[in-house]
């Protein structure tokens, strides 16, 4: 963090604006990680009717926050009409990544605390004193 930010008034001023500007747009921390679970966490078959890759109608309105997006195509062939449907969903990975780092499970630092034991085993024995 820049020192400027460690100064008492510089972090209030910082803070409120962050504050309002929260207010005003209607986005705050926990909005953030209630979209980020439900990429995370969704079940694709609550999302997609995987007979024919439509959207399921029972899809709730926090399931289909998931999806990504939806192609459909319709084409023909000598067999007869065809609709090839794609129904995309945000990265599941990177949602289940930036939950993990707000936890604290993912971190680059290895934070060991304990009592340090030197050995000092160049003593000499008695057997080597004679």
């Amino acid at each position: 963090m820049p020192a400027i930010l460690n100064k008492p008034e510089i972090r209030a001023h910082l803070d409120k604006e962050i504050a309002e500007r929260s207010k005003r747009t209607g986005i705050n921390a926990d909005r953030v990680i209630r979209e980020l679970a439900r990429i995370a966490l969704v079940n694709p078959t609550d999302l997609i009717n995987m007979s024919d890759a439509s959207i399921n109608s029972e899809a709730s309105r926090d399931d289909t926050a998931a999806i990504l997006s939806v192609k459909v195509k319709k084409g023909y062939s000598e067999t007869g009409d065809y609709t090839e449907r794609e129904v995309r969903t945000h990265d599941k990975i990177k949602a289940l990544e930036l939950l993990g780092k707000h936890l604290g499970m993912f971190t680059d630092r290895l934070n060991v605390t304990g009592e340090i034991v030197q050995i000092i085993d160049d003593v000499p024995k008695r057997s080597d004193m004679k």
